[in-house]
């Protein structure tokens, strides 16, 4: 892994310089807005709302752009992991079964996968992101404390839900993986050494021992798909309860005339 980061630590440095300009550019759309609201509403211009909407367009195709090359340096992460560890890991696992006597677990070479999905997946593209969230609670704040506070609050309630969704979901998943890959030891056996169970009849007992171990499986993600829906459930009435608060204080303060539409 220290290899793998020497050589690959250039993608992940681009990765988070353009995250930094695609969160920068997702400040298009509400500041659009603002000056919809605030100036081409009340001057009556289309000269001002097509310069501003071209302005808006051109900003989100840049976004789009960095968004394309941002993703497929990620790609190109996950796939240079691979290409490093999955030899490595493949001999380990030749050499532990040729001086094991139980045989070797070929789940090293999942683990790699696994990697490499986390490092092409949503979640480390989200771990790029979630450093910038303090950038737009700034900006609300600017515009008034008060909805800096809301959306300060909200941003710590749906983290807390998060941590939750964690917690809750840790062992089951855990237990997942691990009941599954003893059900699938179990069939892999089986279909390996198909003549001698059936000569000796032990079918049905080797049944028994998959259906144990996907019971178990079942079992823990039936307990994850619960917790992560209900939280999941929370976490999105309480975007919408947070939507609400802002426009609600934000309607206070244009009636108090302490602010504007926009």
């Amino acid at each position: 892994m220290r290899v793998y980061l020497r050589q690959c630590g250039s993608y992940f440095l681009y990765a988070g310089l353009f995250s930094l300009f695609i969160n920068l550019l997702l400040l298009t759309v509400p500041l659009y807005s603002m000056q919809v609201f605030d100036r081409v509403l009340t001057s009556r211009s289309p000269e001002t709302l097509l310069v501003l909407t071209l302005l808006a367009a051109g900003a989100l195709l840049t976004q789009l752009a960095l968004e394309i090359v941002r993703g497929r340096l990620l790609l190109a992460a996950g796939a240079k992991l691979e290409r490093l560890l999955g030899p490595a890991v493949l001999e380990g696992t030749l050499r532990q079964a040729l001086t094991s006597t139980g045989g070797a677990d070929a789940a090293g070479l999942n683990d790699v996968a696994q990697l490499r999905g986390f490092l092409s997946g949503g979640t480390l593209t989200a771990l790029f992101d979630a450093p910038w969230a303090p950038l737009y609670l700034a900006a609300i704040a600017l515009v008034n404390p008060g909805l800096g506070g809301i959306a300060g609050g909200g941003a710590l309630l749906l983290a807390v839900l998060a941590y939750l969704n964690e917690r809750l979901t840790r062992a089951p998943l855990r237990d997942i993986h691990q009941h599954a890959r003893a059900a699938g030891n179990v069939a892999d056996s089986a279909a390996q050494n198909a003549e001698v169970v059936q000569a000796l009849g032990m079918l049905p007992a080797l049944r028994r021992r998959w259906e144990r171990a996907s019971a178990e499986v079942l079992s823990a993600w039936l307990r994850a798909g619960r917790a992560s829906a209900t939280v999941g459930a929370f976490s999105r009435c309480a975007r919408m309860l947070i939507q609400i608060a802002i426009m609600w204080a934000s309607a206070l303060l244009v009636i108090d005339q302490t602010t504007t539409s926009g």
